[in-house]
């Protein structure tokens, strides 16, 4: 009957370790995951505002270059029709240029389960 107590304390301690492993397993996992993230969406927002400054100086340059074939005040309003064309379609196309790439990318990074290292099947 020792035996078996002794057994059953060994087993329990087993399974309190088990457990315990997989919360740190959890807890790595959410880590590298939230880093992913979180690095993604930083990279994103410097390419927003790169892509920002890039679309003012094209702006400015479009002007410049309006002003050669008609009056600078209908230079200037032709540039800001045009950027107001193009935030229009981002606009009307949000659904595809950004909404499902990012549900992709958190349906792939929290969702999809990943293969353990060393069992690939």
């Amino acid at each position: 009957m020792s035996d078996f107590t002794q057994l059953f304390k060994q087993t329990i301690d087993e399974g309190k370790r088990y457990v315990m492993l997989q919360v740190d397993i959890a807890k790595l996992t959410a880590a590298e995951k939230l880093t992913l993230l979180i690095s993604g969406i930083t990279m994103g927002l410097i390419a927003v505002l790169c892509i920002c400054f890039i679309m003012l100086l094209l702006a400015f340059a479009a002007a410049d270059l309006f002003k050669e074939i008609m009056c600078p005040a209908l230079a200037y309003t032709a540039t800001a029709g045009s950027v107001l064309v193009v935030l229009l379609l981002i606009y009307f196309l949000r659904k595809h240029l950004i909404i499902n790439p990012i549900s992709r990318l958190l349906t792939k990074l929290f969702i999809n389960p990943q293969t353990p290292t060393g069992h690939d099947s």
